[in-house]
């Protein structure tokens, strides 16, 4: 992993750690127990989504920029079809509050992206290989 991919992982789960904390508190203060419980399960199904959407990609952007986009394409469509098959299977629980899961997965998702694309944006990427000469 580049120096560049993790400066991206930390600005993206530094914000999105802080707003995870405030996403407990507050499910905890209107939920309770149960809405504790869903905000952190829904915290932590964006944290390990994004963070191994991240590192897989990152590897694989050292192999080749086709290869990359291959893997995000995929990688995307494993994560949704995971975030369904867990919607649909815990759909009529009570073992947690699904209302605080769907709010802690949608604003750390918004979160999570929004530290990404602020942490890529200051991030100083080639966007050219320099050791690529011309003929």
């Amino acid at each position: 992993m580049h120096s560049h991919d993790r400066a991206i992982l930390r600005g993206a789960a530094v914000p999105a750690a802080l707003a995870g904390a405030v996403l407990l508190l507050v499910s905890g203060l209107l939920a309770g127990a149960s809405g504790v419980l869903g905000a952190g399960i829904g915290v932590g199904v964006v944290a390990a989504f994004f963070t191994v959407g991240l590192v897989v990609i990152a590897w694989a952007s050292r192999i080749s920029p086709q290869t990359m986009m291959m893997v995000a394409i995929v990688t995307y469509m494993i994560k949704i079809a995971l975030l369904a098959i867990f919607v649909v299977a815990f759909a009529g629980t009570s073992a947690f509050s699904t209302t605080a899961f769907a709010a802690s997965v949608a604003v750390s998702t918004l979160v999570w992206v929004g530290g990404e694309v602020r942490a890529f944006s200051r991030a100083r990427i080639p966007y050219v290989d320099p050791t690529v000469t011309r003929p």
